[in-house]
């Protein structure tokens, strides 16, 4: 009789760790996903801005150039 609880209980126990396991990497994964949409966007930013910033120095350099001949 002794064995048969201490087995259930045993049983029990392991079916509750790996089931809290579970929940808590889903909500990890989640965060790390909109943690890296933020972080893309920030960049994506960032190369819009280098890029209209290099636009406008080519258009100088092309103004300048054509107003020197």
């Amino acid at each position: 009789m002794k064995k048969l609880i201490l087995s259930t209980v045993i049983v029990l126990a392991l079916s509750l760790t790996f089931n809290s396991c579970r929940e808590k990497k889903e909500e990890t994964t989640e965060a790390e996903v909109e943690a890296t949409m933020e972080e893309t966007m920030e960049d994506a930013e960032e190369v819009m801005e280098d890029a209209e910033e290099t636009i406008e120095e080519t258009v100088e350099v092309v103004t300048d150039s054509v107003s020197g001949l």
